[in-house]
C-alpha cells in the first residue's frame, strides 16, 4: 500500500514538475499515524524536451499560370458591290478556225464521217474504174483536161485541171448515187508567168442531198453558211459540175 502511494506521489510530482521522496517503512513497523507525511524535496526533473516537427500545411496547388489573353482586332472591309459591265454587242458570225471549231450537231458529225468513208473507198478502188478523158475548152486561158471514173455506168470520180498564164488548177469532184458528195479544189500560184509554183491553196466543200454543209477555206477555217459567199459557192460548184458532167458524157470531139 506504501508503495502505491508512493508511485501516486511521484506522479503528482512529476505533473507539477517537482520529485517526492519517499522513505520506505521496514518491515513490521507500524503503520504511520495520522502526522501528515513529510517528504523532502528533491531537485525538479528535467524533462527532455521533444521537438515535435510541425505538419507541413498543405496549400492549394498553385493555379496554371493563363496566358494574358491577346485582343485582336479585326478590320472587314466594306462590301463592295461588282461593278456594272456592259457588254458589246455580239459581232457578225466569222469563219471559226478548224481546231478551235465549235461541236458539230450529231447529224452533221454522222454525214461528214459517211463522206470521209466514201471518198476513201473511191480513191482504194479507183484502178478498177473505166476511164474517160475530154479536154477543156472555155474553161480556162490555157485550156484544160477532164477525167471521169466510172463503176459501170455510175460516175464516181471527175478531175478538172485548169491551165492559166499566172497559175493552174484542180479540181476533184466525189459523186455517189450521181450525187456530188465532195469537192477537193487546189490552186497554184506561179512565181512569174508561167513559172514555178509558190503558192499552194486549198478550199474543201462536203454536200449532202444537193446542198453545201461546210466549206473549209484555206486558212483552215469553217466559212459560216450565213456567209453570203456560202450560198455562192453552192450555187457555182453544183451548176460547174453539171456542165463537166455533160462535157465528159458528150462524145469525142464535140468540145
Amino acid at each position: 500500500m506504501y508503495l502505491r502511494l508512493a508511485v501516486v506521489v511521484l506522479l503528482a510530482g512529476c505533473v507539477t514538475g517537482c520529485a517526492v521522496r519517499v522513505s520506505p517503512q521496514p518491515e513490521g513497523s507500524a503503520p504511520p499515524t495520522s502526522a501528515p507525511l513529510v517528504g523532502s524535496v528533491a531537485t525538479p526533473v528535467v524533462l527532455p524536451t521533444v521537438m515535435v516537427s510541425p505538419s507541413p500545411t498543405r496549400l492549394p496547388p498553385p493555379n496554371t499560370p493563363q496566358r494574358p489573353s491577346a485582343t485582336v482586332q479585326v478590320t472587314l472591309a466594306p462590301t463592295l458591290e461588282p461593278p456594272t459591265m456592259t457588254l458589246p454587242a455580239p459581232e457578225s458570225p466569222t469563219p471559226t478556225s478548224v481546231d478551235q471549231a465549235p461541236e458539230p450537231s450529231v447529224d452533221a458529225e454522222r454525214v461528214i464521217i459517211l463522206i470521209r468513208q466514201r471518198y476513201a473507198t473511191i480513191n482504194q478502188e479507183q484502178a478498177q474504174y473505166s476511164m474517160v478523158e475530154r479536154p477543156l475548152i472555155g474553161f480556162s486561158t490555157e485550156g484544160g483536161t477532164l477525167t471521169g471514173y466510172f463503176a459501170g455506168p455510175s460516175l464516181r470520180k471527175m478531175v478538172a485541171a485548169y491551165f492559166g498564164e499566172t497559175g493552174r488548177a484542180e479540181e476533184e469532184y466525189y459523186f455517189w448515187e450521181d450525187q456530188l458528195f465532195f469537192l477537193l479544189r487546189i490552186d497554184h500560184l506561179y512565181d512569174r508567168p508561167f513559172g514555178d509554183v509558190v503558192t499552194t491553196a486549198e478550199n474543201r466543200f462536203y454536200f449532202t442531198d444537193g446542198r453545201l454543209i461546210r466549206w473549209i477555206d484555206p486558212d483552215r477555217r469553217f466559212v459560216p453558211a450565213s456567209a453570203s459567199e456560202f450560198r455562192e459557192q453552192q450555187n457555182g460548184k453544183l451548176g460547174q459540175s453539171q456542165q463537166l458532167i455533160e462535157t465528159l458524157r458528150s462524145p469525142p470531139g464535140d468540145g
